[in-house]
């Protein structure tokens, strides 16, 4: 005689089931299947990507703000596109702190930002074709331009907008 493992009423060698609650005599194992996100990237997105991202974009806005401010100083008084990219980073700033947060409305500040930022360039470069060599004017642009345009990319990438809410 053996005692039912669920309710301890003995059962018989021969039965199969227990006669007070019908359970089997056999010991079942609960199967447990592995979990298959565990070592890939979720549906959620890279939370590493994003948290890069947001380091580098605050790193350079910061170095935005400094640039701006030294155009200021250099500029004459008329001279007023440094307070542009001083405001147009802080903006950025403000929605990368909203990305780390991991708010769908810092992609949208960040964006709108930087976007901003693109035609600010734009149009100081039209401004310095007048003062300088066009080669020297686009390679000027577009190191600041090509950073800018990538990192909106990534940033509108499915992994990094999955770890958004």
């Amino acid at each position: 005689m053996e005692n039912c493992q669920h309710c301890e009423t003995e059962i018989a060698s021969t039965d199969p089931y227990c006669s007070n609650c019908g359970q089997s005599r056999e010991i079942s194992m609960p199967v447990i299947e592995p979990d298959k996100n565990i070592g890939s990237t979720s549906e959620k997105g890279n939370a590493t990507l994003l948290l890069v991202l947001c380091i580098l974009s605050l790193l350079g806005s910061l170095i935005g703000i400094f640039r701006g401010a030294l155009y200021q100083m250099i500029g004459d008084n008329d001279y007023f596109r440094g307070w542009i990219f001083i405001i147009l980073n802080i903006g950025t700033i403000v929605g990368a702190i909203y990305l780390l947060q991991k708010k769908v409305l810092g992609l949208y500040l960040y964006s709108a930002f930087q976007g901003l930022y693109l035609l600010s360039i734009i149009w100081t470069a039209a401004v310095w074709l007048n003062e300088m060599d066009y080669e020297i004017v686009l390679i000027f642009a577009l190191i600041f331009f090509l950073p800018s345009l990538i990192f909106l990319r990534v940033y509108w990438s499915k992994p990094v907008r999955g770890n958004l809410s």
